[in-house]
């Protein structure tokens, strides 16, 4: 007791209030661990009870599935002609080599490799051709095919490019430039266009065959070549003729005689001696092979 009573009262309240602090301290500590610990413990149950969201499916897993077909999504396009199109008994876009396609099966009759094609590539020909023939030929590169063929056929050097006109009963067109997507047209109004009904190389002179006929042609030495010179009598007058004009006369390509006699006109001169056809004026007046009485010069009765 004597110690007690030496020490200032201050420092005694002094010492209480601090341990009731700390006291107070510790049990606010031990209350938030608690209170931590329940709401882990309930977090990890909720959890628990809750279902996962599914995962989306990446891109390049949903494009390797062996149903996937690349037909289902992209648009028909035209077939190749000749072709019809139809659908196929697997739901893909397909062309057919002929009209007679069953509908109820969904098969085409045409047979071999290229009786029916695809609009896209891989799709697996489950008609069993023998050979290693395993997917039906892609029909735009049998598009391509024709399109080729058909322009070395009918197409001028300056429009090299075939394409069908639709719905044109056979009529087509020759492209300057390049095609538009998927072929059925010119990129640019840089083209000619085939012959119609009633039309000729002479009644239309910027048709494809007209264009393809002079860049065939070539006059004799001292002659020029007048492309559209207009006629003025017989069954000529108002035709765009290909001539060539020379200082003995004029005469006209043979390729544009044949053209004539096509029609059924310039019958009645003989070809391998009249001194209109340009190669026999030639023989005459520049090469000097024949004398001009060894030539025949009569004048047809349809420039008359």
């Amino acid at each position: 007791m004597l110690g007690l009573e030496s020490v200032p009262p201050q420092t005694i309240l002094l010492a209480v209030g601090l341990v009731l602090i700390i006291i107070v301290l510790m049990f606010a500590l031990s209350m938030g661990l608690s209170t931590k610990s329940y709401k882990m413990a309930e977090y990890q149950e909720e959890k628990k009870c809750t279902p996962e969201a599914p995962k989306p499916v990446p891109r390049n897993v949903v494009f390797k599935k062996s149903s996937y077909r690349l037909s289902n999504l992209l648009p028909p396009g035209p077939c190749p002609t000749g072709y019809t199109n139809f659908i196929g008994n697997e739901g893909n876009t397909l062309c057919c080599a002929t009209t007679n396609i069953d509908p109820y099966y969904h098969t085409c009759s045409a047979g071999g490799k290229e009786g029916v094609c695809s609009m896209t590539p891989g799709i697996e020909d489950n008609r069993g051709i023998s050979g290693d023939v395993s997917h039906y030929p892609v029909c735009q590169i049998i598009s391509k095919q024709q399109q080729d063929a058909k322009s070395g056929r009918f197409c001028p050097r300056r429009f090299p490019n075939w394409v069908s006109i639709p719905n044109g009963g056979g009529l087509y067109k020759c492209c300057g430039g390049p095609l538009s997507p998927g072929g059925v047209d010119c990129m640019s109004n840089k083209l000619c266009k085939g012959l119609g009904n009633g039309q000729t190389v002479f009644n239309t002179p910027d048709s494809c065959e007209t264009v393809r006929l002079l860049e065939g042609i070539s006059c004799p030495k001292t002659t020029n070549l007048i492309k559209d010179m207009k006629g003025t009598s017989g069954r000529t007058n108002g035709l765009s003729m290909p001539i060539c004009i020379g200082p003995k006369g004029n005469c006209f390509p043979r390729a544009v005689l044949q053209k004539f006699r096509d029609l059924g006109m310039f019958t009645d001169i003989d070809l391998d001696k009249n001194i209109l056809n340009c190669e026999i004026y030639n023989k005459v007046y520049n090469d000097r092979l024949w004398i001009e009485s060894q030539a025949e010069t009569t004048k047809s009765k349809d420039l008359d």
